[in-house]
């Protein structure tokens, strides 16, 4: 990078809080911010322990909708929006499932895949915008 901007970007974002645990991250060493972004990961399966049977009704309810002709719709926004288009399209040439089995549904659109759209992840009403475009009664069920 040649040069330093002086410009600051604020984001007032509840999904760009900044983490309590890592505040001093850009004072670290490389081997300590590796040591703290290792601890933060291992926090990871614990709290998946922690919602394993509300993990297995849903679960179990992607697998009845499908079994019955139903989709399952990922809804994401973005690093982790684009990690499920990503696997929704794996999908199908992993599995040898129908390729409508999953839709994948990014925060900000097909554009947002390519760049960031700052606050598509956090415009509720464009999201259920989206979701109420793609309900029929083969593909949206209040559960």
């Amino acid at each position: 990078m040649s040069g330093t901007s002086q410009d600051t970007v604020q984001v007032d974002s509840p999904t760009e809080l900044r983490n309590p645990g890592t505040t001093d991250i850009d004072q670290l060493s490389t081997v300590d911010i590796l040591r703290e972004i290792n601890a933060e990961d291992a926090s990871v399966p614990h709290a998946v322990a922690e919602v394993l049977p509300e993990l297995a009704r849903l679960v179990d309810y992607a697998v009845d909708a499908l079994r019955t002709g139903h989709r399952v719709h990922y809804v994401g926004a973005g690093t982790s929006g684009r990690l499920a288009v990503l696997d929704a399209a794996e999908l199908v040439p992993t599995f040898n499932i129908p390729a409508d089995w999953f839709v994948p549904h990014h925060a900000g659109g097909a554009s947002a895949l390519l760049a960031a759209v700052e606050n598509a992840e956090d415009d509720e009403m464009a999201g259920s915008v989206e979701m109420q475009r793609t309900r029929t009664p083969a593909t949206w069920s209040s559960g």
